[in-house]
């Protein structure tokens, strides 16, 4: 089998790197691949996404060495479910990790397993959000896993060790532990390396030293902050995710120790809310903070030991999360700011500084990594591998929608969602809740309401919209073979 991938790789390789003008005379060698992820990082707060919230100088120095691709999301915007599509390539329904309290079984393959299979040395440092003992973790040469949710000396199990704790802030560590496994490593085979950063996840525990520095940092609200739930009905607005649910939420927590918010007595209504705001995002935007400077670590080690030349980098949440948009934190709603993941590749030889406007989701990255090492890719993986499109952005026949759905609900839940699901397109977004006797839809034009404010489902001149992308919503849950739910009302 082993020699089969091989075989495989060196063809495969030598076509990508030929189309990308990157091996001349040189000896082909299948690269190497670093995939950091963190949890929670919204697009929003990332300057080479356009943000004016925080500067990321070295997650933007990464795009512009590589390719920034716009329009990444997720199929199902919760930790558990999201990272699983990662391992696996496939949706939830075909995984079966639909919620954050159900651990991946062994029946299906993972990219990790491949790879290592195909002669990869393979290391997962920091957060899996599941445990430890399914094949894609175990057949790892090396794995050290983020235990809780401590970001301060926190807990980690390491491969053939005992949970212990490590001294010192839980970003800088997990970057650490990965430079000294690849220095390690043994020279004459290509690696995998997955940097998984717990932050910028609840409970958002800044480092000591830059308590003083975010301490008077002032962020404009978002447009939507306010949001009136204009032609919403009955629509699920939960009151847990938003600025008063996270001040109770975070009080409840025994984890946030002394970094737990406390709000002025005088507080309440309208100015309680905007107090909240304020200080979750000095507190997440510290977390980025570190995060991007552990991405120039990790560029600068790169860079210095000349693993730069045939490493390839990759940057990505597993989902995304509201900064206040709707009044809200977390994630969960197939809205923009949930399910919009940041994704930025940065190949050797590529032309840098390119921007991909494609439609791009979570499930695509397994083939992609596959891809890049030329490993076949195993033919029930429901994604597609992204190297078409790092040759050429603009590439004809891409797909033009995208699929979504969320299973957990108010019973299993302390973060209560409907369930629903629904298809995202270039202009629209169609999105069906159910749970019990509820059956609420919500219609969205993004290229008039990228806020997504005003529900058009019942509006009489879109009518004919909803019935064409009720039909392509057919047609993705046949395509995807997803049968979880009674059938769609025409």
């Amino acid at each position: 089998m082993y020699n089969i991938f091989v075989s495989i790789g060196l063809l495969s390789g030598t076509l990508l790197f030929s189309s990308l003008s990157v091996v001349g005379k040189k000896e082909m060698k299948r690269p190497n691949i670093i995939f950091i992820m963190s949890d929670d990082h919204a697009v929003n707060a990332i300057s080479a996404y356009g943000s004016s919230l925080i500067e990321t100088p070295n997650i933007d120095r990464l795009a512009k060495q590589g390719m920034l691709f716009k329009n990444c999301f997720c199929t199902n915007s919760i930790c558990s479910p999201s990272r699983a599509s990662i391992m696996t390539g496939k949706y939830s329904h075909i995984h079966g990790v639909k919620t954050n309290y159900v651990q991946p079984g062994n029946e299906h393959v993972t990219y990790p397993e491949l790879l290592k299979e195909a002669g990869y040395q393979t290391a997962l440092v920091g957060k899996t959000h599941f445990g430890t003992g399914t094949n894609c973790i175990q057949s790892m040469d090396y794995y050290l896993i983020h235990y809780g949710v401590e970001y301060h000396n926190p807990k980690f199990l390491e491969k053939g060790k005992e949970i212990q704790n490590y001294e010192g802030y839980v970003t800088d560590i997990v970057t650490d532990k990965g430079i000294e496994w690849i220095k390690k490593c043994d020279k004459s085979k290509p690696f995998m390396l997955m940097l998984h950063h717990p932050a910028p996840h609840m409970p958002f525990q800044e480092k000591d030293e830059l308590l003083e520095v975010y301490n008077n940092k002032n962020y404009p609200t978002p447009p939507s902050f306010d949001d009136p739930d204009k032609n919403k009905g009955d629509s699920p607005r939960p009151f847990n995710i938003t600025m008063q649910g996270l001040l109770q939420f975070q009080e409840r927590k025994e984890s946030w120790g002394k970094y737990a918010w406390e709000a002025p007595d005088n507080l309440e209504g309208e100015a309680l809310k905007k107090w909240v705001y304020q200080r979750y995002m000095r507190a997440y935007m510290a977390c980025v903070q570190v995060i991007d400077e552990n991405v120039g670590k990790l560029l600068d080690f790169l860079k210095k030991s000349g693993l730069d030349e045939n490493t390839v980098v990759i940057y990505t949440s597993d989902q995304g999360f509201f900064l206040g948009e709707h009044g809200w934190f977390d994630k969960r709603f197939f809205y923009e700011e949930s399910i919009h993941m940041p994704l930025i590749i940065s190949y050797p030889g590529l032309k840098g500084d390119q921007r991909c406007e494609k439609m791009v989701l979570n499930v695509d990255l397994p083939e992609t990594f596959l891809d890049i090492a030329g490993v076949s890719i195993p033919g029930d993986m429901q994604g597609k591998s992204l190297l078409p499109l790092l040759s050429n952005p603009k590439k004809n026949g891409w797909r033009d929608a995208m699929y979504y759905h969320y299973y957990e609900n108010n019973k299993d839940s302390p973060l209560p969602v409907w369930r629903h699901y629904g298809i995202r397109t270039e202009r629209y977004k169609l999105i069906r809740f159910y749970h019990e006797n509820i059956d609420y839809w919500e219609l969205f034009d993004l290229k008039k309401d990228q806020y997504e404010r005003q529900n058009l489902y019942h509006s009489e001149k879109y009518k004919k919209q909803v019935e064409l992308l009720k039909e392509q919503l057919i047609n993705l849950r046949k395509f995807y073979n997803d049968t979880t739910d009674v059938e769609i009302k025409r």
